[in-house]
């Protein structure tokens, strides 16, 4: 088949959508499937909004005899009208690629109130959709005024290479009285990095170092509040921040931790937290969305209630003193990523898919 793929541009971004798309077009490719991708620059509001009056977008997808498009939902904002102009072009459907949604309970206030309409009237232009997790799934089909075809598409274990050892986890642990701490994202609210600094804080007393792993310059402004924060605790010498790190030094950061903390307000699924399990760290995630399909809350990790500080500070203090538990839910969570399926898997499930749907 001859797919198109629409997303932001990404540079070197590290968030696990932009990995998930690029592990998804190297194994579909690697099956004998052409995948040509056309990136957006994504820009402010109005510069999103701009791209649904390209004329030249719809014209370019005919001239090219695509079997099918897929879009990545987070360019809603994007292609919300353009999408009805496409139609009018070509017939071909096209498939939203849903790692998350912006219509979560969590999400209120001004500023997702017009993000949320977009992107229902964005589902509603989608002749199918390929879900990261069954939650996801669910959310969306709840969203949508008619019933299309879709399915759930984990993301492959294998994304990184794992090199997990029993015994090289104990010395980690049981050889190391400082804690090392790790957050894998990008520096915006809904990671819960304010929760986390303000539950690190909480635990002055303990001995632990953060290292922050992620694209600090989303929101400039949060990021500046945030290292602001920390140096108002105090925490300065005790929390550093690295920027976008490649994922085969991301390796590294998480080989060295013993936590992966990211307790963000929803999360389709977690990336990160899927990573962190294969390397035998015990992750506290987002008790709202997908989080729970790879972990068991309490034998192979924690999923807290999101932006519940004291939960969050009272959880980081047990881990911080149980040795004997990081232990335990350490080599739980390697075993609960080993039967995660791994990317050729997944891959077959998504091009069996798009077989199904395309024209």
């Amino acid at each position: 088949m001859k797919i198109l793929l629409m997303e932001y541009s990404a540079g070197t971004a590290c968030s696990g959508g932009y990995i998930y798309n690029r592990m998804m077009a190297r194994h579909l490719a690697g099956m004998g499937h052409r995948i040509d991708k056309l990136r957006l620059k994504p820009g402010d509001l109005r510069g999103k909004l701009a791209h649904n009056f390209n004329e030249g977008i719809p014209s370019s997808i005919k001239k090219k005899n695509y079997h099918l498009v897929v879009q990545d939902r987070l360019l809603h904002p994007s292609v919300f009208l353009l999408n009805r102009k496409i139609k009018k072009t070509v017939d071909l459907p096209i498939i939203g690629l849903i790692h998350s949604l912006d219509n979560s309970p969590l999400f209120e206030g001004p500023r997702y109130f017009l993000r949320k309409n977009i992107e229902k009237a964005y589902l509603n232009t989608i002749d199918g959709f390929i879900a990261t997790s069954e939650s996801t799934r669910t959310e969306t089909e709840k969203l949508l005024h008619r019933r299309i075809p879709s399915i759930t598409a984990h993301p492959g274990r294998d994304t990184l290479l794992c090199d997990f050892r029993g015994e090289r986890l104990k010395t980690r642990i049981f050889s190391n009285k400082t804690r090392h701490i790790l957050f894998v994202g990008n520096l915006i609210p809904e990671k819960g990095i304010t929760e986390l600094i303000e539950a690190l804080s909480v635990n002055k007393d303990r001995e632990w170092h953060l290292d922050i792993v992620g694209d600090a310059g989303t929101c400039p402004r949060f990021t500046a509040s945030i290292r602001n924060k920390i140096q108002k605790e105090g925490l300065a010498d005790r929390v550093r921040f690295h920027g976008i790190i490649p994922g085969e030094h991301l390796s590294d950061f998480y080989g060295k931790s013993h936590i992966l903390a990211v307790p963000s307000w929803h999360e389709g699924l977690g990336m990160a937290y899927l990573e962190a399990m294969g390397f035998g760290l015990a992750v506290i995630a987002s008790g709202s969305g997908g989080s729970g399909e790879l972990i068991e809350d309490g034998k192979t990790g924690f999923l807290v209630t999101p932006r519940k500080t004291k939960e969050l500070a009272a959880l980081i203090r047990i881990l911080l003193t149980r040795d004997d538990l990081l232990y335990n839910i350490g080599i739980n969570a390697y075993r609960r990523y080993l039967r995660i399926p791994d990317w050729r898997s997944s891959a077959k499930r998504i091009s069996d898919f798009l077989s199904s749907e395309a024209r």
